[in-house]
């Protein structure tokens, strides 16, 4: 990501030092503005995403539902 980015600093070697040391300094690195790819972090436990899910089950439903019937 850093060569897609044109990011030429140096950054670290994965917990030992750098903006790879610890997660919180490489989810704010990866976040910033200035890069051309940001990337965005989703809360693990998505029950968010829970009611979405059933509205797309009950449209898939009724969507086969009519096809069966046709």
């Amino acid at each position: 990501m850093a060569k897609a980015c044109g990011i030429q600093e140096e950054l670290g070697k994965k917990g030992k030092g750098g903006v790879l040391k610890a997660m919180t300094r490489r989810a704010a690195f990866l976040a910033q503005k200035a890069h051309r790819i940001r990337f965005f972090s989703l809360p693990k436990p998505a029950s968010w995403l829970n009611p979405i899910e059933l509205w797309f089950s009950m449209v898939v439903r009724r969507f086969l539902k009519r096809l069966s019937v046709g």
